[in-house]
């Protein structure tokens, strides 16, 4: 999550360490955000890792104020996909450990 304080230590080495132990070829970090200051955290963190466009991180915007709720939707052949209610709060992922969240990856086919 964003607000983990230990983000930026857990991005340096972290994943290479569960990505060595579980002999994945690849691995994908996922980072979900709450807020535009935690986005903004994020975003220098990466920069500052020189992570920034890295197609293995994955934001995930959580926030409540930029999108319409899904419940208001009327029809599904008018929803689009912006439409989705997105509105998590950081409460609903209470007992999900998701910084050690891993994906096993298959190779990429040459």
């Amino acid at each position: 999550m964003a607000s983990n304080p230990q983000l930026e230590r857990n991005l340096q080495n972290q994943v290479a360490i569960y990505q060595k132990a579980s002999d994945a070829p690849k691995a994908i970090k996922v980072i979900f955000y709450f807020s535009r200051s935690e986005l903004n955290r994020v975003n220098t963190i990466l920069k500052k890792l020189k992570l920034t466009g890295n197609q293995d991180i994955v934001l995930i915007d959580t926030r409540g104020d930029n999108k319409p709720s899904g419940s208001k939707a009327t029809a599904l052949d008018e929803l689009d996909i912006k439409d989705i209610d997105m509105n998590f709060d950081q409460s609903d992922f209470d007992g999900i450990n998701l910084d050690n969240l891993q994906w096993d990856l298959p190779d990429e086919a040459d």
